[in-house]
């Protein structure tokens, strides 16, 4: 059984947890934008967020504050065509 975000009574839903649970919610066909923090680390990890598909587009960037010596870091607001290929408003 597959849920409609309207089965949920939601409008937003965040997803948290390893490559499976993101490569889930990327194949939901219902959900057309992610608000992602990339961090630009290199850490010892075996476990990644996957790719975003060419389908996505970047709408908004931001730069988020650093402290001296932390890594630089992004929010990232993408978008991408619902399942009738009409574009998000």
């Amino acid at each position: 059984m597959t849920l409609s975000i309207e089965d949920l009574g939601s409008k937003a839903i965040a997803f948290a947890g390893g490559p499976r649970i993101y490569e889930a919610a990327l194949a939901l066909p219902w959900m057309r934008r992610a608000i992602v923090t990339e961090i630009d680390a290199s850490p010892e990890a075996t476990a990644f967020m996957p790719e975003f598909g060419e389908e996505w587009t970047v709408v908004e960037e931001s730069e988020l504050p650093s402290a001296p010596g932390e890594p630089a870091a992004r929010i990232r607001i993408m978008t991408r065509p619902d399942a009738s290929g009409s574009d998000i408003a």
